[in-house]
């Protein structure tokens, strides 16, 4: 009986002393900066589509204009342009992950990373 409860005691002394929640928490000496971008001249480009996608953590597409956006800290995300004539919003939404990423990748109608944007950022 001694030699059952021995394994077990020591496993909960070790779950006890190891850390098991993590959290994005905000240290007390550090400030939250919120981030957003704004792409002002796409009304220069009236024949182009400007569409932003990105990854981990965003899997949607977003169709620019010139309003502000922003996206989670982690992401990577890319601007597109595609021409108006060769663009079918209700298309590509219907697309899954690995379409979306082929077509990005592969399609002769996009024009392919215009800008990258990370979200992380250091003070």
């Amino acid at each position: 009986m001694k030699r059952s409860l021995l394994p077990v005691c020591l496993m909960l002394i070790c779950l006890s002393v190891v850390p098991t929640v993590y959290a994005d928490v905000i240290d007390p000496d550090e400030k939250e900066v919120q981030t957003s971008y704004q792409i002002i001249n796409l009304d220069s480009y009236p024949d182009y589509v400007f569409l932003l996608y990105g990854y981990p953590f965003y899997y949607d597409i977003m169709v620019l204009n010139s309003s502000q956006f922003s996206f989670y800290k982690f992401s990577t995300l890319s601007v597109y342009a595609v021409e108006k004539s060769n663009f079918n919003e209700d298309e590509l939404r219907q697309l899954n992950e690995t379409q979306l990423q082929d077509y990005f990748a592969s399609s002769t109608n996009v024009i392919r990373q215009i800008w990258n944007l990370r979200g992380v950022m250091v003070l």
